[in-house]
């Protein structure tokens, strides 16, 4: 029998059950992908959170991701816990103390510090740390709280898939620290092969400077065979898309 699994909910806070000093939290542990995936998203790929090369000579002497990130944080601890469903996000003010690294578990934490009954605002005090308990970002938001209850199942992000080539790019780098080496692409099946797959490989390594590319086809054989293929009786005059493909 399938096992039945629950949908978690999301439930808001309305403003005549907040009280002050009332706190909620959301965690994450960083990693490559969050920094691919906010670079993408926001357009930011400067290149210390983005470059290893240009981040080891920076202030911080590694990656690290954008302090944006953390305070996006905040914004789902608002959005999705306190007050939660239906706030309004009116200002936040932020501060960033410490870099937060590939590996680091961030907590964003905000606490109710103020309520004004007139248009149902909220002040928050907000802050972020790290897996050692220190303070990484800290600041206040200002939302306009929801007055009606609402209780919703949430929403299934669809997949991200994110795709770094990380094993091409270190194959590159031992090429580079190597001496250039020949490399043979030897009979192909099609003069169609040759152009497309030797032909290809040739330029790449040429422009590259990793290598110097020697393609030696069998021309002779590949045209005799063609000639062959084409005088056989009922056969087209197409060479047979199998082989093309090889």
């Amino acid at each position: 029998m399938a096992e039945t699994q629950t949908a978690e909910m999301l439930e808001n806070r309305v403003f005549d059950e907040i009280a002050i000093g009332e706190t909620a939290s959301l965690s994450h542990t960083v990693t490559q992908r969050d920094i691919d995936l906010f670079a993408t998203a926001s357009g930011d790929v400067n290149p210390a959170h983005v470059d290893p090369v240009y981040a080891a000579g920076d202030m911080f002497h590694h990656v690290v991701i954008h302090g944006m990130w953390s305070a996006s944080l905040i914004s789902a601890t608002l959005g999705t816990k306190l007050p939660g469903l239906g706030t309004i996000y009116l200002g936040q003010d932020l501060h960033f103390r410490r870099p937060v690294s590939i590996g680091d578990t961030v907590t964003a934490t905000v606490t109710v510090r103020e309520k004004k009954p007139a248009k149902h605002d909220i002040t928050l005090d907000c802050a972020c740390t790290n897996q050692h308990g220190e303070i990484v970002l800290t600041g206040a938001a200002y939302v306009r709280a929801p007055t009606e209850k609402q209780r919703r199942t949430r929403m299934t992000l669809p997949p991200v898939r994110v795709g770094r080539h990380d094993g091409t790019q270190r194959l590159l780098a031992m090429a580079d620290e190597g001496t250039p080496v020949v490399t043979a692409v030897v009979y192909p099946v099609d003069e169609l092969s040759f152009v497309r797959r030797a032909g290809r490989l040739a330029s790449r390594a040429h422009h590259a400077g990793a290598g110097r590319a020697v393609c030696e086809a069998a021309r002779g054989r590949i045209k005799a065979r063609r000639r062959s293929w084409r005088a056989a009786p009922g056969r087209s005059r197409d060479w047979p898309r199998s082989r093309r493909r090889r």
